[in-house]
């Protein structure tokens, strides 16, 4: 909300206005960037020796940008832990149709830290700003109408509608999380292990990821997430590839989404791509050092 913005702004010594700057600035820092590459990236080529070197160059040690490609096997709560979270909610609404108010509720029972504190209380927004389920039910509701439970990925809601302005609305909800239990989470890393297993086999990864992985937008592309620092990664990806080769597949390995094989690309469309990258990135710095250079001489040559 603009209140909860302004707030910040101000404990960070910042205005509305400073903000708009610093981002016009990125922008436009950016957008230069992204131009100067685009016109430099004509002139990289890559030929059948430049990876063939990458790969012998890089054949016991991390490249420092790696093409990377996973399969995730979320941790998902059983349908008793989802029963159990819907119980909850249900029982919340009931108190409230006895008379007990949703903001005190929302501060005793709500799983969303931060409108907990506030009531529930989200301020005015349009849609677009939270999923779909949700804006759905919210935007039906006429100002005092609480809604049934609303299951999104995040849990079960209960939503109140206090006020409409325009195309806004100004509401309150609380959220109960549906947790996953340690048997869950066993299942989820029983199914990842045996997709290594397969993978092991000659099982190919990319096959799997489609069939198998709750990824959506890698899962299409075969597992592919992208080309990446190799330290930039998530700290558990970081840790698997470390002692990784290219065309190696890690054991599962765990991070706040559930369970992922993360795998080094080394087929040679990616490969190309990577040495492409890194090509790129050094013809880029070094036309840069030659601008600086450049400018640095224009200026001490200027008369006084």
């Amino acid at each position: 909300g603009e209140e909860t913005l302004e707030a910040q702004l101000r404990a960070e010594g910042m205005t509305a206005r400073d903000l708009r700057d610093q981002f016009r600035k990125n922008f436009e820092r950016d957008f230069l960037r992204q131009q100067v590459m685009a016109r430099l990236g004509g002139e990289v080529e890559i030929s059948y020796k430049d990876v063939e070197d990458f790969r012998t160059r890089f054949q016991d040690e991390l490249p420092p940008l790696v093409s990377v490609s996973h399969i995730l096997i979320e941790i998902k709560p059983s349908e008793a832990r989802d029963s159990v979270a819907l119980k909850r909610t249900e029982a919340l609404i009931d108190r409230m149709e006895n008379g007990e108010d949703f903001g005190e509720l929302a501060k005793q029972f709500s799983d969303d830290p931060g409108t907990a504190p506030l009531g529930g209380d989200l301020g005015f927004f349009s849609r677009g700003q939270f999923l779909p389920e949700f804006e759905d039910a919210a935007f039906s509701l006429k100002p005092g109408e609480v809604s049934e439970p609303i299951k999104t990925a995040h849990g079960y809601h209960v939503i109140r509608v206090d006020a409409v302005s325009g195309r806004k609305i100004r509401a309150r909800h609380i959220l109960i999380s549906v947790r996953s239990s340690e048997a869950d989470e066993t299942v989820a890393y029983q199914r990842a292990l045996d997709l290594y297993s397969r993978i092991r086999d000659g099982a190919d990864l990319a096959e799997l990821a489609r069939d198998h992985s709750t990824h959506e937008e890698s899962a299409q592309l075969g597992g592919h997430l992208g080309i990446f620092p190799s330290d930039s990664l998530p700290p558990a990806f970081v840790d698997a590839i470390r002692t990784m080769k290219l065309g190696d597949v890690s054991i599962p390995v765990k991070t706040e989404f559930g369970w992922h094989l993360v795998r080094l690309d080394d087929d040679r469309e990616k490969i190309e791509e990577v040495v492409r990258k890194l090509k790129l990135s050094e013809r880029f710095r070094t036309v840069i050092t030659e601008l600086r250079n450049r400018v640095y001489v224009d200026v001490r040559s200027t008369p006084p």
